[in-house]
């Protein structure tokens, strides 16, 4: 089992057991985890957005919570959780390939 499917495992536990916000962040986690190994997490995607709403934050409170992971810079960071959120996928892979070569 690889970390981005661990952490989603966590999120779920979290989620089921009343901790949204706990979730959110494993979430999170589990987005850039898989991002940063070259896959494309669409499921952490929509159960993040979908807790930003239960939460009730704003996309800058949100992405206040993104912070750097593996090589990614925090703006970079920010910038995949926002357009993975949007389903902007073109977005996605301009950043993605720009680590390609790293």
């Amino acid at each position: 089992m690889n970390l981005s499917t661990q952490y989603f495992h966590l999120a779920r536990k979290s989620e089921k057991e009343g901790m949204p916000s706990a979730a959110l962040l494993q979430y999170i986690s589990s987005l850039l985890s898989g991002f940063h190994s070259g896959n494309l997490p669409y499921q952490a995607a929509e159960k993040i957005r979908r807790l930003q709403r239960v939460l009730r934050l704003s996309d800058d409170e949100l992405l206040s919570c993104v912070h750097s992971y593996g090589t990614f810079s925090d703006f970079d960071c920010r910038s995949l959780v926002r357009f993975a959120i949007t389903g902007n996928l073109s977005g996605i892979k301009d950043i993605l390939s720009s680590y390609a070569g790293s």
